[in-house]
C-alpha cells in the first residue's frame, strides 16, 4: 500500500517505509489504522523489491508480518475487505514456488491497495525523484528501468494514471543488445528476448487502462526482472 499514514514501524528489518512517497489519511481521527496501513505498505514494498533482485526466500518475512498481524479493530468498515485481501494474498506468498507465483501475488496485493484507496476517496501525493539521465552506459539504463518500474508501482498503488504512464513511457526505449549486459553468449539470447519483452510490455502498459491488466503487465515484468537478474548474478540492492 501507499504511504498512508505514520507511526507503529515494523520491527528492524522492515521499519523502513520506501522513500518518496507520502500520502495523507482521509480521516486524521484515526492514528492506529493509519500506522497500521503505513506498516503495510514497508511490507509489500519489500515484498516487491525482494522479487526485483530475484530473492524469492526474501519475500517470506514480510509475507509472514502482513500474515500475522491484522486491521486494529478502530479500522473503518470500508477498509476491512481489502486488508484481508492483502493478507490472504500474503499467506499464498509464503507457498509461491517460483517468481511468476509471486509476482501475481504480489501485484494482486498492489492492486487491492489501489481499490481500496479509489473507493475509500484516499488521496495519495508521490514526491518523484528526477528520471537518471539518458546516458548509454548499462548501468544507467538499469537505474531508468528502476526508475521506470517504482512509478508503474505507484500508480498501481495510487492508484494513478500519470505514475503509470511515466513509467511506461520510460521503458518504452531502446532495448539494451545483450553484449551491453556483460554477459556470455550463452546468456545472449535469453537477455536479447527479455529486453525486448519489457519493450513490449511498455507499449501494452501505454494502452492499458484496466488495474486489473495493469496488475497483469507489472507482474510479466517483475518476474523478468527477477529472471535476468539472477542470470547476471546481481540485482538493485533496496
Amino acid at each position: 500500500m501507499m504511504k498512508i499514514y505514520a507511526a507503529i514501524l515494523l520491527c528492524t528489518a522492515m521499519c523502513a517505509v520506501p522513500a518518496g512517497v507520502s500520502a495523507e489519511p482521509a480521516d486524521k481521527s484515526l492514528p492506529e489504522s493509519a500506522a497500521r496501513m503505513h506498516d503495510y505498505l514497508a511490507a509489500v514494498s519489500q515484498i516487491k523489491d525482494a522479487i526485483i533482485r530475484g530473492d524469492l526466500p526474501g519475500t517470506h518475512e514480510p509475507a509472514r508480518w502482513l500474515a500475522e498481524h491484522a486491521a486494529p479493530e478502530e479500522t473503518p468498515a470500508g477498509w476491512h475487505s481489502h486488508v484481508e485481501g492483502v493478507r490472504v494474498a500474503a499467506r499464498s506468498m509464503l507457498t509461491a514456488k517460483d517468481f511468476r507465483a509471486a509476482a501475481m501475488l504480489v501485484t494482486e496485493m498492489a492492486d487491492t491497495c489501489g481499490a481500496c484507496h479509489e473507493g475509500n476517496r484516499v488521496t495519495n501525493n508521490f514526491a518523484v525523484p528526477p528520471a537518471p539521465g539518458d546516458e548509454l552506459a548499462a548501468v544507467a539504463h538499469m537505474q531508468r528501468h528502476g526508475w521506470a518500474a517504482d512509478r508503474m508501482w505507484e500508480g498501481l498503488i495510487g492508484p494513478s494514471d500519470v505514475a503509470w504512464q511515466q513509467g511506461t513511457e520510460l521503458l518504452l526505449e531502446t532495448p539494451l543488445a545483450a553484449h551491453e549486459m556483460g554477459t556470455d553468449d550463452n546468456g545472449a539470447f535469453r537477455i536479447r528476448r527479455w529486453a525486448m519483452r519489457v519493450h513490449e510490455l511498455a507499449a501494452d502498459g501505454r494502452l492499458a487502462e484496466d488495474p486489473g491488466q495493469r496488475a497483469d503487465i507489472y507482474a510479466e515484468l517483475l518476474t523478468i526482472c527477477a529472471a535476468c537478474h539472477r542470470r547476471l548474478g546481481r540485482g538493485p540492492q533496496r
